[in-house]
């Protein structure tokens, strides 16, 4: 018997030994598991059962702890006050130690998290480190890009970080070395914001690289790449990359820099421009405002290189903004303001957006709808209709459309912002088709009013639009 106990004994204590911290790895244990009455047969009874108690209570808390990589911050810190100890009878040191294995746990976690999202997200899930490994024999990185944002998002990382840091950082770290050939400082960062064909992921992409040191007055010139105009891309990233203030010699003509500026807001900047219309500058955000700034960054730059290479200023201008925006023009017209290629027809496409026009009122009756149980008998609802379908109106005639990736959004000018779905996402409008010889009816020129009233016809009536 005495054998016995002494090889129970010694299985016991392989177990307690590796289990909790196979499980706290790995999430599992693969070696042999001790029942209570090994522990029993091993320590006897009062001692057998405060030790199996103690090992079943260390395999829990490391089967949570290794949980805590899948599960949102909100998650784990709930875990970790849910263990704070209370007891103070002969659990007390189980309760302690269970709580300081937990606390240790989330915050080596967390802070792995915050160091490196997309290594963090590629071990922790399965599934995201194979969609990484299949990358390459895809030829793209778009799917396992869009696994790494989701398990991200999943598990509540605020920055996302689809790459690898050490990815982003070599890239970057390529980009900014002088001594290699521009071709190939552009290639090292292009590849891999290139590496998906989606936008939405290229711009964080972007947003990583730049986080890494990556400078954002390239952001347009990575646009042109994505537009396929290689030409562009390499100019504008000539302009990112040389400080035309630094270069040998002066701009011909002794042009002053402060003149390009004014040159370039009054050519490009100014309301109705095509970069007013392209970063919504008059109804813009605070990261309208902020990809307008690295822009006109990029903008001087490459203007100062045009200047110095022998162009007039006005032809520098026109050469830089094809660039950055492509071969675009600027479209102004009722509740139009919007940017369109210069060999599509202006006038088709603003009859399209303004046949359009009952959708948008369709989208504002259900954004704007007054609560379904206003009080009737006193009247209150019939005000409250009254006041929305006066709303309504106001920003269907002084509201406009403004582009937004394939299609438009509508601006309501009285709140500086596109009209949005239920979930607060913008809705996206397409010009409706216009049958030949029908009547344009509620789509004719209006005037706005005095002091941002209804619109008015020619005989000074207030114009209504019809769904």
């Amino acid at each position: 018997r005495n054998q016995i106990a002494v090889e129970s004994r010694a299985n016991i204590e392989v177990a307690t030994s590796n289990g909790p911290q196979a499980v706290l790895n790995t999430g599992t244990y693969t070696g042999s598991m001790p029942s209570a009455d090994d522990f029993f047969n091993a320590y006897g009874p009062q001692e057998g059962a405060s030790r199996y108690n103690s090992f079943v209570s260390s395999m829990q808390t490391s089967e949570q702890a290794f949980s805590m990589r899948t599960l949102p911050a909100s998650d784990i810190e709930t875990m970790v006050n849910e263990a704070k100890p209370t007891s103070t009878g002969d659990d007390a040191a189980l309760q302690t130690a269970r709580y300081q294995t937990l606390s240790n746990a989330a915050e080596t976690t967390l802070k792995a998290r915050e160091a490196d999202p997309a290594t963090y997200v590629r071990q922790a899930f399965p599934s995201v480190n194979a969609q990484w490994n299949n990358a390459q024999s895809v030829g793209n990185y778009q799917s396992a890009v869009a696994a790494s944002i989701a398990a991200q998002q999943q598990i509540g990382i605020q920055n996302i970080q689809p790459l690898p840091k050490a990815i982003a950082a070599g890239a970057v770290d390529t980009f900014k070395n002088e001594t290699l050939p521009q071709q190939d400082r552009i290639a090292a960062a292009s590849s891999v914001i290139m590496a998906t064909p989606d936008p939405a992921q290229r711009q964080i992409l972007f947003n990583q690289m730049v986080d890494e040191g990556l400078p954002d007055i390239t952001q347009g010139a990575f646009e042109a790449l994505s537009r396929g105009d290689a030409g562009a891309a390499n100019r504008l990233f000539q302009a990112a990359m040389v400080d035309p203030t630094k270069l040998a010699g002066t701009i011909p003509g002794d042009i002053k820099l402060a003149e390009i500026d004014v040159a370039v807001q009054d050519s490009i900047m100014d309301d109705g421009q095509v970069g007013d219309m392209y970063y919504g500058l008059s109804d813009g955000t605070a990261e309208n405002y902020t990809r307008a700034q690295r822009d006109s960054k990029l903008i001087n730059n490459a203007v100062n290189l045009r200047l110095r290479n022998g162009e007039t200023m006005d032809a520098a201008i026109a050469g830089v903004s094809k660039d950055l925006y492509g071969d675009v023009q600027a479209v102004t017209d009722t509740n139009v303001q919007i940017l369109i290629p210069k060999d599509q027809d202006a006038g088709a496409v603003v009859e399209g957006l303004q046949a359009a026009m009952p959708d948008v009122r369709a989208a504002l009756t259900t954004a704007l709808a007054p609560p379904s149980n206003a009080p009737t008998a006193d009247g209150t609802k019939a005000i409250m209709d009254a006041v929305t379908q006066d709303s309504i109106n106001r920003v269907l005639s002084e509201g406009y459309f403004r582009n937004s990736g394939d299609g438009y959004v509508f601006i309501d000018p009285y709140v500086g912002a596109a009209i949005a779905d239920e979930q607060g996402n913008p809705i996206i409008f397409k010009p409706k088709a216009i049958v030949p010889g029908s009547p344009s009816g509620a789509f004719q020129r209006r005037t706005p009013a005095p002091g941002g009233g209804p619109s008015l016809d020619e005989n000074g009536n207030p114009v209504v639009l019809q769904p």
